[in-house]
């Protein structure tokens, strides 16, 4: 009964006993495809390693040696596969990180400045020589001048070009592969300096030979080009030890060095960040 009233309290409701609920189910796992920025990586991977073989081949027909007059064909072809294999890998230099793409677009400005070099330079001595011709006493000294001229240009254009070849895959390139390619640098330096004081040397006993001989006797002139054209094969030795490297860095990847590691399943992207995230870069090992 309840306090200070004669009538009895109402029952409350009856009370069942508590019946744990079921745990809910997981959520069904969703499984996101690979992210965008590893079809991008693969396929620039792709491009740098078929660009890195055109440029072997391209230079292994560039230095072919003249087999029954094939020589300039030989070249042609060679420099068009290698112009192909640069742009392949211009194409592909974002997959291994800034470092590389620096360095790659810096190596065809100095591909370029040596190429524009070249002719310039052909244009002066062209032109040294065709002023010459209108005053023959003065023939031996232009003569002589135009080839002072053509050799220092030569080794000039010769050191910058060779800053490309360095700096191509250099930052991919392992220890090895960059003491290599700086080894085959200093040797083109070094072959280009006694290439010039051994062609200087000649190209003074010819031009005294030809003052001597009144401007007849241009035997002398013959065979300096002859041993000027057999010193420009040492060329070759820096060139072979750029394919080298190149070489050791297309087994590299054969092995499987760069390919794109299998990562993460890609969430979906947050306010402000492209889809997949931004593209990693593969590091050399």
């Amino acid at each position: 009964m309840a306090a200070g009233s004669g009538v009895p309290a109402a029952p409350g409701p009856p009370t069942s006993p508590a019946v744990p609920y079921p745990a809910p189910y997981p959520p069904p796992a969703f499984v996101y495809g690979p992210p965008p920025w590893e079809y991008q990586r693969t396929e620039q991977v792709g491009r740098t390693k078929t660009g890195l073989l055109l440029l072997l081949v391209g230079t292994l027909l560039y230095w072919l040696p003249e087999v029954n007059g094939l020589a300039l064909l030989a070249s042609l072809a060679g420099g068009l596969v290698m112009l192909v294999g640069g742009i392949l890998v211009i194409l592909g230099r974002k997959a291994f990180g800034p470092a590389h793409g620096r360095n790659v677009m810096l190596s065809l400005v100095f591909v370029i400045v040596g190429i524009v070099g070249a002719f310039v330079l052909g244009f002066m001595v062209a032109l040294a020589l065709l002023s010459a011709a209108f005053n023959p006493g003065a023939l031996a000294g232009a003569v002589e001048g135009a080839f002072y001229t053509l050799f220092i240009g030569i080794f000039i254009l010769a050191a910058i070009s060779g800053i490309g070849s360095v700096l191509l895959f250099y930052a991919i390139h392992n220890k090895t592969g960059k003491y290599i390619v700086l080894a085959g640098y200093v040797t083109s330096l070094a072959l280009g300096l006694v290439t010039f004081a051994l062609s200087i040397g000649l190209l003074t006993d010819a031009i005294a030979q030809i003052v001597a001989s009144g401007g007849t006797d241009t035997s002398a002139l013959d065979n300096l080009q002859a041993q000027a054209a057999a010193l420009g094969l040492l060329n070759g030795i820096p060139v072979v030890i750029f394919t080298l490297a190149n070489y050791f860095l297309w087994v590299r990847f054969n092995r499987g060095e760069f390919a794109t590691p299998a990562g993460p399943a890609s969430p979906p992207a947050m306010p402000g960040m492209p889809p997949g995230g931004a593209i990693p870069p593969i590091q050399p090992r």
